[in-house]
């Protein structure tokens, strides 16, 4: 592993005092620092730049910051997680242990989803595998939509409910599908406390994300979208941006897992969700110059 390098910096003669400064003071980052080295390892393991713990410490020793678990704690997380595998070899009397990438750990590294949402997923799409309902997309844009309970900040549990009661038949099947209920909707309404990273919690306001989204790819006004749930046109417009760049991972994730079919299904949902079109447009918002609200005029 390179441990010197080289950098060169250019900067006006007005700075040149400054920067001298700045290059010759001491770091600004607290000795006790910390960070989570999960991912590092992960990504170490899988790019080779790593195979084994002791070259894994020395990683750890030349970061930043330092790490929040030791190096055995975290490849220990990581092989029950099936990230990676460990065997042990011997080496001139000495043991030591050889670790390599599975397909999980592969896919996670392809798609740059951090571990432990690679985790969350894995479950998620492991689960749709058993069962998907085909009969709409909302299932499908369920399974790119990201948790972001940020967006959902003090929204109106009653109005929620009351969205959630008008569903259409096949939607209420997704609903079910992925576990949203009325009893949980119910409870909230009567009060009951319940805490952002809580399961339930989440699923239910990914699951009203998901429902929101669905009127979006099928072109319905952004406004009149943003107004029937009760958020504002910002904040719906963040929500398609994110679902875009996350459903572009969920797509590498699956293809690197080499899950065919669940790839097939979702992929272009990154693109019609950045623009806010059907499947049938996906090619033609591609050409320079049109988007969702020209190719409605036409």
């Amino acid at each position: 592993m390179l441990t010197l390098g080289e950098s060169i910096l250019a900067v006006k003669k007005s700075d040149l005092k400054e920067t001298l400064r700045l290059i010759r003071h001491s770091s600004s980052i607290s000795a006790q620092a910390k960070r989570d080295h999960t991912r590092l390892t992960l990504e170490c393991i899988c790019d080779g730049l790593a195979s084994n713990t002791d070259e894994l410490e020395e990683v750890s020793r030349n970061a930043l910051f330092k790490p929040l678990k030791s190096t055995e704690e975290t490849i220990c997380d990581l092989v029950k997680n099936r990230f990676l595998t460990m065997e042990e070899e011997s080496d001139n009397s000495q043991k030591s242990s050889a670790l390599a990438p599975t397909q999980l750990g592969q896919a996670t590294l392809a798609s740059a989803l951090p571990p432990d949402a690679a985790l969350f997923v894995f479950a998620d799409l492991q689960q749709a595998t058993r069962a998907v309902a085909l009969d709409t997309e909302l299932h499908m844009l369920y399974l790119v939509t990201p948790t972001n309970c940020s967006i959902w900040q003090g929204c109106d549990w009653n109005h929620l409910h009351s969205i959630f009661s008008k569903l259409q038949n096949e939607e209420k099947r997704v609903a079910k599908l992925v576990g949203a209920s009325d009893r949980f909707l119910l409870s909230r309404l009567r009060g009951t406390s319940t805490s952002s990273s809580d399961r339930s919690y989440q699923l239910h306001l990914r699951f009203f994300s998901a429902l929101a989204l669905y009127e979006v790819v099928n072109e319905k006004p952004i406004d009149e979208v943003a107004r029937r749930f009760r958020i504002s046109r910002g904040t719906l417009q963040t929500l398609q941006q994110q679902s875009a760049t996350y459903a572009a991972m969920v797509v590498a994730f699956c293809s690197r897992l080499g899950w065919t079919y669940l790839h097939d299904l979702l992929k272009g949902f990154a693109a019609r969700l950045a623009f806010g079109v059907r499947r049938e447009l996906t090619e033609l918002v591609s050409i320079e110059g049109l988007d969702g609200s020209r190719l409605e005029l036409l």
